[in-house]
């Protein structure tokens, strides 16, 4: 105690006086070894063992008081995050809020009075403000959690946890082809009615001009991609009106790669069915006989969406058309009136956005919804799902046949733009193809 001036556990003092014990012996060692240096080989052993009994005792310190450290910091975690009452406040409320709605929606089916519906309509408003909390909860979950849970480590003092399955978990992600191939999608999770509040909050509605024929293969185009594609849940999930209407479809959905570089995210998009977007991926899901979608405008229609304005990436997109064509499999065009809508968006630095995502296939827009936020607006999203294009099978089509065929697509989807906006309420509006 007097030479360090602490107190600290037992085992601590037990390595803070053979620390002790060490450098009298040493300073011994080296003041005989001026003296005798013969004499001082004689102490060599007696140094060695001081040193690793002070290392050995160390090392039992650290075991001892590791699990008593480990708690205090996770307590100090745990406090530190709770010192943020508002998420659990809002999640009490959002409770609180979905079961009154629900209670006295069923009382107020049919409505006698004007405070009766205004009764109504205060609680469809708070049921739609916890179904835009759950939309928002849900995509946080997914896009923020690493980020979240790092920051909670890292002020804890207990970063250095996370070093091993952090080095694990991105050696997982380089080497890893899961994003390449079948098998990952969780059926059980695309069979649940647990996403049915999003198709409630917009809702999401689709319109078929024609059957599909279980014996036929398809590659179904999703037109525009939007801020967000949320269209694409009618083929993610069976629990839509497609997977009850063609329990055989049974879609996968290729999207862009970047998509599988982020934690947690990668899992969820795996689960639901979503595969890498590339030429040989696409090729190995047509060669299984499955059906799969498209988001062919991509990150470059994204950048695009305007509210107010239908614009899609099309004119140069033919790789999906010279699939169809190897592969002998129809094409059905698909457009969803409304999903440039729900987000507005900014043109700041709008050329330097392009550039970065023709350069790193990443786009970064920049939009807001309610209140400022991710939530997107509350404002129906109609799909229409147009007649299937016919394709011959041909293994190595021609410039001019794939040319003909994206002609033709483009075509159909314009034909089936203009059949169906006057109905949706979007007759003032013109498909305008880049």
């Amino acid at each position: 105690r007097r030479v360090h001036g602490d107190v600290l556990y037992p085992p601590n003092h037990l390595c803070h006086m053979f620390s002790a014990a060490k450098q009298f012996v040493v300073s011994l060692v080296v003041s005989v070894q001026t003296l005798s240096p013969a004499s001082a080989l004689f102490l060599l052993p007696l140094t060695w063992l001081i040193r690793f009994v002070s290392i050995y005792l160390k090392l039992m310190a650290f075991l001892l008081t590791l699990p008593v450290r480990c708690t205090t910091r996770v307590c100090i975690a745990g406090y530190r995050m709770a010192r943020a009452p508002v998420a659990t406040a809002f999640a009490v409320c959002d409770y609180v809020m979905m079961t009154v709605a629900n209670y006295f929606l069923s009382f107020l089916d049919n409505p006698k009075s004007a405070l009766h519906k205004r009764l109504q309509q205060f609680f469809v408003w708070l049921r739609d403000v916890r179904t835009a909390s759950l939309l928002f909860l849900l995509g946080n979950l997914f896009g923020n959690a690493p980020i979240v849970i790092f920051l909670a480590f890292f002020w804890a003092g207990l970063t250095w946890i996370l070093i091993a399955p952090l080095s694990v978990y991105i050696c997982y992600i380089i080497l890893s082809n899961a994003h390449k191939r079948t098998g990952n999608e969780w059926f059980r999770l695309r069979q649940t009615r647990m996403f049915k509040a999003v198709f409630d909050y917009f809702p999401l509605t689709i319109r078929f001009d024609q059957e599909l024929d279980p014996s036929r293969q398809y590659i179904v185009g999703i037109h525009p991609h939007g801020i967000f594609p949320w269209s694409v849940y009618h083929f993610l999930f069976n629990s839509s009106e497609v997977g009850q209407r063609f329990p055989w479809l049974n879609c996968l959905g290729l999207v862009a790669s970047v998509l599988f570089h982020f934690p947690l995210v990668r899992e969820a998009s795996l689960l639901v069915g979503l595969v890498d977007a590339s030429r040989a991926v696409a090729t190995d899901m047509l060669s299984q006989k499955r059906n799969i979608f498209i988001i062919v405008g991509g990150e470059a229609e994204t950048l695009l969406t305007t509210p107010g304005k239908e614009m899609i990436v099309l004119q140069h997109r033919k790789g999906f058309v010279r699939l169809a064509l190897q592969h002998g499999v129809d094409l059905v065009p698909t457009y969803s009136f409304g999903q440039n809508d729900v987000y507005k968006t900014l043109d700041l630095l709008i050329d330097l956005r392009k550039w970065f995502a023709k350069k790193f296939k990443m786009c970064i827009p920049l939009f807001y919804g309610r209140y400022m936020t991710p939530v997107p607006y509350r404002r129906p999203i109609t799909t229409v799902v147009g007649e299937p294009i016919a394709v011959a099978h041909i293994e190595q089509p021609t410039t001019e046949q794939v040319d003909e065929l994206h002609a033709r697509y483009i075509d159909a989807l314009k034909s089936l733009f203009e059949k169906h906006k006057h109905s949706v309420g979007f007759g003032d509006r013109e498909l305008v193809v880049v």
